[in-house]
């Protein structure tokens, strides 16, 4: 039995009306070829049996399958897998160098009807907006009629991306990215850091928080990642709560004498109010003597 991984191919369409010798570096054809693609099980069936659908993204390509099969041609006999049994990666390295060797027509280097340069990235063709419009309906209409489908593959993309692997090469990425445009980072975190301050975004972060933590699992959840973490990391631990008494006292000293103005005022002028809880920061205290001079006016 093949390796499961193992299971992609290369495969390439061939024009049965152009019957000649055609060499391409160690390969050599008996028809003119008009497509190279990849795939696995019948994907290289896909162009014969979806003709509309091909017909909207690919013109050139469908009025070739279109001719060679009114021709009474069969269409299937002349689609050769060159080489199978691939890892996608492989295949995508060699549907590359085929297209490259053989040529594109839109570009008048050979005779392929292929759009893109194939590979991954699938390189080398500006879609139309018309195209984008197009394509964007008929993946929303999938979407709609196939919802399982729609939600294993959202399963197996999160699975995909929540995996080590993944993890470390997008941390990698994101840090030789920060590396390389220093400008940029500091541009991207002041705009980051300047959206977090507004007075919407605290109180959406405030309510956020408040009905995160209005569930005892969470609370329990989050209160054991601390406890890990600071197990884990005893130096930064010391750091943060040397820090954290710092800004306490900080607090405290400023907020003492607001705290005794507004005290004053309540017993003065005998009002009857609801005081801050006396950890409220320092913002608070400030609103309140505040609160309490309109009242004594």
């Amino acid at each position: 039995m093949k390796n499961q991984e193992n299971i992609f191919y290369v495969y390439i369409y061939l024009d049965p009306r152009k019957p000649g010798k055609y060499e391409y570096g160690d390969y050599c054809f008996l028809y003119e070829p008009f497509y190279v693609g990849k795939g696995k099980e019948n994907r290289y069936l896909a162009h014969i049996n979806q003709k509309e659908t091909i017909k909207k993204s690919n013109l050139h390509k469908y009025n070739k399958i279109q001719n060679i099969l009114e021709q009474w041609y069969e269409l299937e006999d002349y689609i050769i897998k060159i080489k199978e049994y691939m890892s996608e990666d492989d295949s995508f390295e060699l549907e590359k160098t085929m297209i490259d060797n053989i040529g594109r027509y839109d570009l008048n280097k050979g005779p392929l009807t292929n759009l893109t340069n194939g590979g991954r990235a699938n390189n080398g063709h500006i879609y139309t907006e018309e195209q984008n419009k197009a394509n964007s309906k008929r993946t929303k209409q999938w979407i709609k009629d196939n919802p399982e489908k729609q939600k294993m593959r959202v399963l197996k993309r999160n699975k995909k991306l929540k995996s080590e692997e993944n993890r470390k090469k997008r941390s990698e990425n994101c840090k030789q990215w920060v590396i390389d445009n220093p400008e940029k980072y500091e541009e991207r975190e002041r705009k980051r850091i300047e959206s977090l301050r507004t007075e919407e975004a605290r109180k959406k972060n405030s309510n956020f928080q408040k009905k995160r933590f209005s569930n005892p699992k969470e609370r329990d959840k989050q209160s054991k990642r601390t406890r890990e973490w600071a197990k884990n990391n005893p130096e930064k631990q010391d750091e943060r709560q040397r820090k954290s008494t710092e800004t306490k006292r900080k607090n405290a000293a400023l907020k003492r004498p607001i705290k005794e103005r507004c005290k004053q005022l309540v017993e003065q002028y005998n009002l009857n109010v609801t005081k801050p809880h006396p950890n409220c920061s320092v913002e608070k205290w400030q609103d309140f003597l505040e609160y309490l001079k309109t009242l004594i006016k």
